[in-house]
C-alpha cells in the first residue's frame, strides 16, 4: 500500500509516540501488545527502503535481533557476520573461531549495540563504543577504510574462484548458534551498500599489489595483498634469506600486507609454535647480524586496553627505530602499545617458546626502553590463582584496572581483581601489580590494612595503603 509524505510524517510521529512510551516501561501487558500490533501496523503501511530505514530505530526496539540480522543481511560484508549475541562471551567464542577475519553485534537493551571487529587475523577484537545499529556501523566502516581489514562479499567469491581458495562463507549464528536465514523477498538497502567508505573499500587484489609496488619502487609482479613467504622474486633486491635460524627453530620470513612495511624493509618471521602469543619482525638490512643485537620487545593492547600479544623485533639499529618500527606494526593491526623493553638474545633463546617462560623473562630480565605514562605489565591469565583469598567489596573496574597479586612460594593469588577479571573471559592476559610474600607482606597484613580501609575499596589504594603499612 503505497503512503504519501503526509502520512509517512504522521505516521513517524505515531511511531515516536509509540516507542516513548514503550521505553517507559510504564504500560500494562495490555497496552504493551496493543503498542507493538500498531507498530506493526505501521512497518506494513510503510514498506519501502527509504522508510524501512527511517524506522530502523524503531524496529530495533520491536525485535532487536530480526532487525540486527536484516541490517547485516543488507550490507557488503555477510559473509564475514558472525552473528546477534547478548552476551560477550558467546560472542567472542563465535568470533575467534573464524580469527583471520569478521564481525558481530554485542546489544544490551539498557546501552544499546557495540560491533566487534577483528582486524587482522589472529588478532583481539576492535570493539565500538555502545549506539545504535547505524552509528556502530558507520564506526566500523571507518575503521575498515582505515585498516582494510575486511573483505566485501563481491571480493571473497572473486577469491573462491582462484585455485587457492583460503576463505569461505559463513551463515549467520545467533546466540544460540542457530542458522538464521532472512526473506529472500527482502529489499536491499542502498544506503547501506553505496556509502563512500563501501565504494573505496572496493579494491581488487591486483589493485592493491599494485599500490604496494608504486609506494615501495617494485617493478615486479608478486602480489601482497596478503602475507606470504619470501620467495625468490622478492630477494634479488632485499638479499634476505628465506628463513632465519632462532636457536634450534627456524623462522619462515614473510612479507607483511601493508606498503610501510615495504618502505621500512620490515618484515615477518612465522614460527608456529611463538606465533599464539608473539609476533615475530625482523629489520632487514643486516641480517647476518641480527641476533648480535639486542631484541626489542613489545606488549601489544587493544585501543581498548585489552593484551593482544607480545612483539619481538630483531634487527633494529637502536631505541628509537625499534620503537617506531614496533609502533608501525601494531597500529596497521588496529593495536597499540603499552610498553618497549631489549634484551640480549642469550638471554631470550630458550625462553622464546613458552608463554608464561617469555612473560618471566620480559619482567625479570628485559631492560625497560618505554611505556605509557599510566601502565602496568601485563601477566597471563593462566598464572593467576583467580579465587580471591579475602572477601570484600571492590569498585567497578575498567579495562585498565590493575589486578593486585600476591606471589607466595610458586602460587600467584588475587588480593583486588575480581571484577576486573570478570570484565572478559577470554583475555589472555591482565594488567596487574605484583607484591611477594618475601617483601614481609602476609595475608595478616593484607587482612588489618582492608579492614582500615573504607569499602568499595578502589585497587591502587588498596596497593599503596599495603606498601605504606609494610614498611612501617
Amino acid at each position: 500500500m503505497s503512503v504519501d509524505a503526509l502520512e509517512k510524517s504522521l505516521l513517524i510521529k505515531e511511531l515516536r509516540d509509540l516507542t516513548h512510551d514503550l521505553e517507559r516501561q510504564a504500560l500494562s501487558f495490555y497496552e504493551i501488545a496493543r503498542s507493538k500490533k500498531r507498530i506493526h501496523e505501521i512497518f506494513e503501511l510503510c514498506d519501502e527502503p527509504i522508510f524501512k530505514k527511517q524506522v530502523l530505530g524503531y524496529k530495533a526496539q520491536i525485535n532487536p535481533e530480526a532487525t540486527t540480522l536484516e541490517f547485516a543481511d543488507q550490507t557488503l560484508y555477510r559473509q564475514s557476520f558472525r552473528g546477534y549475541f547478548q552476551e560477550d562471551n558467546l560472542l567472542e567464542e563465535a568470533l575467534y573461531a573464524h580469527p583471520e577475519s569478521g564481525w558481530a553485534f554485542l546489544h544490551h537493551a539498557s546501552e544499546g549495540w557495540q560491533i566487534w571487529l577483528i582486524p587482522a587475523a589472529d588478532r583481539t577484537a576492535l570493539i565500538s563504543e555502545w549506539g545504535s545499529i547505524e552509528t556502530v556501523f558507520s564506526w566500523m566502516m571507518e575503521q575498515l577504510h582505515h585498516y582494510h581489514c575486511l573483505k566485501t562479499d563481491q571480493e571473497l567469491e572473486l577469491i573462491a574462484l582462484q585455485p587457492k581458495n583460503r576463505f569461505h562463507k559463513y551463515k549467520h549464528i545467533s546466540t544460540e548458534h542457530i542458522s538464521h536465514s532472512l526473506p529472500e523477498t527482502a529489499e536491499p538497502d542502498m544506503t547501506f551498500n553505496n556509502s563512500p567508505a563501501d565504494a573505496q573499500l572496493s579494491l581488487k587484489p591486483r589493485d592493491i599489489s599494485a599500490y604496494f609496488r608504486k609506494k615501495s619502487g617494485q617493478s615486479s609482479e608478486v602480489e601482497v595483498d596478503e602475507t606470504h613467504p619470501l620467495t625468490a622474486t622478492d630477494r634479488p633486491a632485499q638479499n634476505l634469506p628465506v628463513t632465519l635460524q632462532l636457536g634450534a627453530h627456524q623462522a619462515l620470513v614473510t612479507v607483511l600486507n601493508f606498503p610501510e612495511a615495504l618502505e621500512q624493509q620490515l618484515y615477518g618471521l612465522k614460527l608456529p609454535e611463538v606465533a599464539q602469543f608473539t609476533d615475530l619482525l625482523i629489520f632487514a638490512p643486516d641480517q647476518e647480524n641480527v641476533l648480535q643485537r639486542p631484541v626489542y620487545l613489545a606488549e601489544q593492547i587493544s585501543t581498548q586496553g585489552r593484551f593482544i600479544k607480545y612483539l619481538a623485533l630483531f634487527g633494529a639499529e637502536d631505541e628509537m627505530q625499534a620503537i617506531r618500527l614496533a609502533r608501525v606494526s601494531a597500529e596497521q593491526q588496529g593495536n597499540d602499545l603499552a610498553s618497549v623493553r631489549m634484551i640480549n638474545w642469550a638471554s631470550l633463546e630458550g625462553q622464546l617458546h613458552q608463554h608464561e617462560a617469555f612473560f618471566e623473562v620480559f619482567t625479570e630480565k628485559a631492560t625497560v626502553v618505554w611505556n605509557k605514562d599510566t601502565y602496568f605489565p601485563y601477566i597471563p591469565a593462566q598464572l593467576i590463582h583467580t579465587q580471591k583469598f579475602i572477601q570484600f567489596d571492590e569498585t567497578a573496574a575498567e579495562t585498565e584496572t590493575p589486578v593486585i597479586l600476591l606471589k607466595e612460594r610458586q602460587k600467584i593469588r588475587v588480593i583486588h581483581g575480581q571484577k576486573r577479571l570478570e570484565l572478559s573471559q577470554m583475555e589472555q592476559a591482565f594488567p596487574h601489580l605484583l607484591l611477594d610474600r618475601q617483601q614481609g607482606i602476609s595475608w595478616q597484613l593484607i587482612q588489618r590494612v582492608i579492614n582500615r580501609l573504607e569499602q568499595p575499596i578502589e585497587a591502587l589504594q588498596l596497593y599503596e595503603a599495603i606498601q605504606v603499612y609494610s614498611e612501617e
